[in-house]
C-alpha cells in the first residue's frame, strides 16, 4: 500500500479538469442516460415535438431536435458549464420543483465525454446559432445559421475520452440501443401532447423508424400509439385517491390468462410525470397479479400525482430513485385497490382442454408405443390435461428422521364412459413446508399422488395409490444429508457395486438400497426423464417455408432483440425478414417455421423465443438450450412440452410389472442424466425413505 514506507504522501486538491472528468462519468453511464438528459431538456423547454436521430445505434452520433423555446444568446457562455442552470437558484427550490432537470450537469458532462455541438433559435431571434464546445464546456466556435425555433443537440463519439468505457460501449451497442428504446417508450407514454420520433441509420441504408407517436393528449391514446390496440385491450384502468393531495392513475393488465407478458419489460412508474424506479410497488403488483396469471408478468403504467414537497428526487445522479415522506401508506393504499382488481371473483381462468385417449394417440402417433400399455375397454377414456405440479427441490423430500409413514391403497372399479384425471378431492395433493426459527425445526408435509394425469389411463383399473409421508428434521443438516444421499444413489460410476435394487412396490415404485439408506424410485417418472433427455439429444427441428409471410407485431425493444439474434432464431427453424420501410412494430416478416413430425410451431412461439432472448441478453444458444432440463431453459415452452409428451408416451407406466434387470436399468439410466431429480412434468423421480441406522438405533 502506497505511503506505508518512507514519507507520507501530501494531500492535495484535485484539479478542476480531473474533477470534471471523474464526475461526468458518474452522471452519464450509458447511451440511454445521455439521450435521457437531452430529451428532458427538450420537455423542460416546452417542446411538442422531439426527434431522436441515431447513427449506428448511437455509436457514431446522437442528435436530439425539438421545437421548444430555444436558448437565448445571453446564456451561450454558461450553457455547458458545470452546475449552471435556470431551474433553481436556492436549495429550498427543490421543494417546488416541476422540471426534470435542476442540477446543471447534463451538457457539461456530455462535453467531457464526447464532441458536443448545438443549434438553437428563440422566437425573438431572426436566425439561429450553431455552437461547438470543448471538453470543459467552453465555446470553441459560433456561427449564424437558418433554422426554425427550437434546439438541436448533437453528440459524436460518446465516451471517446474514456477508452475502457468506449470499448465496452461499442461492444454492447445493440443492447444499449434496446435499453434506449425502452426508455423512450416511458417518456412517450406519459408526455401528453408531445410527438416522439426515433430513427436509426446503419451503413448506407435509409433511416429506420424505431418509435413514432402522434402527440396525443391522453394516456390511453399514447398507449395505443406506442404499443398498439391489442395491448390496450388487455389493460384495466386504475384510478385511486390515496388522500386529498395524492392520486394514482394508470392501467394494469386485466385479471385473466394471456393479458400479461413473458417478461416484466412493460412496467412503467411515474411521479408527477417523471419516470422513476419503484421496486416495492412493482413487486406488489407482480405478486398480486400471480393470483390470476401465474405464468406471466403484468403490464403496469402508473402515474402518482402528489405535492412536490412529499418526495425527494435528489437521491441518485439519474434521478430515478425517489424517497417518499409516507411510502408505507402509499403502498398500503395501492395494495387495497389492486387486490380488488385481482380478487378471485374478478379473475378469468382458461378451462382445461379435454381430449380423448384416441385423440392423444393420434397426436402422438409419430412416437412408437413402448408396448407397456394395458388393454383398455372399447370405449375411449377421457382425461383432463391440467397443469402439472411444479418441481420441488430435494428439500421437499423427506429427511433422515421419519416420524410417521402412511400408505393408503384405495380400491375402486371403473364404471361409466369416462374416467377423469387427476383424482377427485378425497385424494388431495398438498405440499407444505414450514420453518420455525425458535426451535430450529423443519416440518415438511408432502402428500404424493402416485398416479399422474398422463399415466393414469394405463394403470390397473382396480387400484390407485396414495402415499403420505410426514417427516421432521432436527436441523437443516438433515436436509443436506438427503440431497447428498440422493446424489450418491444415482452415481453409477462410483456406487454401482454398492447400490442394490430390492424390488418393486405396488407395481409403480422401485425400492433401492445404498449402504444403510433406503430409496424409492418412481418407475414412470424416472423412465420418462431418461426418454426426455434422449429425445432432446436426438430431435431435430426441420424448417417449413410459408406460402405467405406473416407480419409480426413486435414492440420496438423486441424488434431490436430480433435483429440482434436473427442468426440464432434462424438456426432454430424460424426465418425472419426485415422490412425497413414498414411502420414501427411491424418491421419483421415470418417466412418459415420449424416443425418436428406432426408438431408445427408458429407466431406465438417465435414471440416467446424473442422474449426469452431479451431476458437472457443473448448469452446462451437456443439450439442446445432445449436439450437441457432446467427451469430457465431458453426454448419455447411448446418445444419442451412436445418432448415431454413424447417421452411420457414411450415410458414405462405405473402398473407395469418389472423384472429385476429392468429395475436396475431404470436406476442406472438416472446416473447419466443432466438433471435426474424430476420428470419433465415436475414429479420427483426418487425420494429418500429412511436411514436404517436410525431405526436400529431407536429404543
Amino acid at each position: 500500500m502506497a505511503g506505508v514506507s518512507g514519507d507520507c504522501p501530501t494531500i492535495k486538491a484535485i484539479t478542476k479538469g480531473v474533477i470534471h472528468r471523474i464526475c461526468s462519468g458518474q452522471v452519464i453511464l450509458d447511451l440511454s442516460a445521455a439521450v435521457k438528459e437531452l430529451v428532458e431538456n427538450s420537455l423542460d423547454a416546452g417542446a411538442t415535438s422531439v426527434e431522436i436521430s441515431l447513427k449506428e445505434y448511437g455509436e457514431q452520433y446522437i442528435k436530439v431536435t425539438d421545437n421548444g423555446c430555444g436558448i437565448s444568446p445571453k446564456n451561450f457562455q454558461v450553457l455547458a458549464l458545470k452546475h449552471h442552470t435556470s431551474k433553481i437558484s436556492n436549495f429550498p427550490d427543490l421543494q417546488s420543483l416541476t422540471t426534470f432537470g435542476f442540477r446543471g450537469e447534463a451538457l457539461s458532462s456530455l462535453c467531457a465525454l464526447g464532441s458536443l455541438s448545438l443549434e438553437t433559435r428563440t422566437k425573438n431571434e431572426p436566425v439561429g446559432t450553431h455552437l461547438t464546445f470543448d471538453q470543459s464546456g467552453i465555446i470553441k466556435s459560433e456561427r449564424k445559421i437558418a433554422r426554425q425555433v427550437g434546439t438541436t443537440v448533437t453528440i459524436e463519439n460518446l465516451f471517446s475520452t474514456l477508452p475502457v468505457r468506449r470499448k465496452e460501449f461499442s461492444r454492447n451497442i445493440r443492447r444499449e440501443y434496446g435499453k434506449l428504446v425502452s426508455l423512450l417508450n416511458a417518456y412517450a407514454l406519459v408526455a401528453k401532447g408531445v410527438r416522439f420520433v426515433c430513427t436509426n441509420t446503419t451503413g448506407k441504408n435509409a433511416k429506420s423508424v424505431v418509435l413514432k407517436t402522434q402527440g396525443s393528449s391522453s394516456l390511453k391514446d399514447n398507449i395505443i400509439n406506442t404499443f398498439g390496440l391489442n395491448t390496450f385491450t388487455c389493460l384495466e384502468p386504475l384510478s385511486l385517491s390515496v388522500s386529498e393531495a395524492i392520486t394514482v392513475e394508470g392501467f394494469l393488465s386485466k385479471p385473466r390468462q394471456g393479458t400479461g407478458r413473458n417478461l416484466g419489460d412493460r412496467q412503467f412508474f411515474y411521479v408527477n410525470g417523471r419516470p422513476v424506479d419503484m421496486p416495492k410497488v412493482g413487486k406488489l403488483v407482480n405478486e398480486l397479479y400471480k393470483s390470476s396469471n401465474s405464468k406471466q408478468y403484468p403490464i403496469v403504467i402508473l402515474n402518482i400525482i402528489m405535492p412536490t414537497q412529499s418526495y425527494d428526487v435528489n437521491v441518485t445522479p439519474d434521478k430515478r430513485k425517489i424517497f417518499f415522506s409516507d411510502e408505507c401508506f402509499l403502498i398500503s393504499s395501492l395494495r387495497e385497490e389492486i387486490e380488488k382488481i385481482y380478487s378471485p371473483g374478478q379473475c378469468g381462468y382458461t378451462i382445461s382442454k379435454i381430449e380423448s385417449i384416441e385423440e392423444m394417440d393420434a397426436n402422438d402417433s409419430d412416437t412408437p408405443d413402448s408396448g407397456n400399455d394395458l388393454p383398455t375397454s372399447a370405449r375411449p377414456l377421457t382425461i383432463i390435461d391440467n397443469e402439472q405440479l411444479e418441481a420441488g427441490s430435494c428439500q421437499d423430500f423427506v429427511s433422515d428422521d421419519i416420524s410417521s409413514k402412511m400408505i393408503e391403497v384405495i380400491d375402486r372399479d371403473v364404471h361409466g364412459d369416462k374416467v377423469t384425471s387427476p383424482i377427485r378431492g378425497e385424494i388431495p395433493v398438498t405440499k407444505k413446508a414450514k420453518y420455525s426459527a425458535q426451535d430450529e425445526q423443519h416440518e415438511i408435509l408432502t402428500a404424493y399422488q402416485c398416479t399422474q394425469s398422463r399415466s393414469s389411463h394405463a394403470s390397473p383399473p382396480g387400484r390407485l395409490v396414495k402415499c403420505d409421508v410426514v417427516a421432521n428434521a432436527n436441523s437443516s443438516s438433515g436436509l443436506k444429508f438427503v440431497q447428498s444421499s440422493l446424489t450418491k444413489f444415482v452415481d453409477v460410476k462410483k456406487r454401482k457395486d454398492e447400490r442394490s435394487v430390492i424390488g418393486q412396490f405396488n407395481l409403480g415404485f422401485i425400492i433401492g438400497k445404498l449402504d444403510q439408506d433406503l430409496f424409492i424410485v418412481d418407475q414412470h417418472a424416472a423412465d420418462e426423464k431418461y426418454n426426455f433427455e434422449r429425445l432432446a439429444r436426438s430431435t431435430i427441428l426441420s424448417q417449413q417455408p410459408l406460402l405467405k409471410p406473416l407480419r409480426l407485431e413486435l414492440s420496438p425493444e423486441e424488434e431490436v432483440i430480433a435483429f440482434m439474434h436473427t442468426k440464432v432464431i434462424r438456426e432454430n427453424g424460424f426465418s425472419l425478414v426485415e422490412d425497413v420501410d414498414a411502420p414501427p412494430g411491424l418491421h419483421f416478416l415470418l417466412t418459415a417455421v420449424p416443425f418436428s413430425k406432426n408438431m408445427t410451431f408458429g407466431v406465438e412461439d417465435v414471440k416467446e423465443l424473442i422474449s426469452i432472448l431479451s431476458d437472457a441478453h443473448g448469452e446462451c444458444s437456443i439450439i442446445s438450450s432445449y436439450k437441457m432440463d432446467t427451469q430457465d431453459s431458453l426454448c419455447p415452452s411448446r418445444v419442451r412440452s412436445m418432448l415431454a409428451s413424447r417421452a411420457c408416451r414411450s415410458s414405462i407406466m405405473i402398473g407395469d410389472p418389472l423384472a429385476k434387470n429392468e429395475m436396475q436399468k431404470i436406476v442406472q439410466n438416472l446416473a447419466g442424466l443432466k438433471s435426474p431429480w424430476n420428470c419433465p412434468h415436475g414429479r420427483p423421480t426418487m425420494r429418500h425413505l429412511v436411514d436404517l441406522t436410525s431405526i436400529s438405533a431407536a429404543p
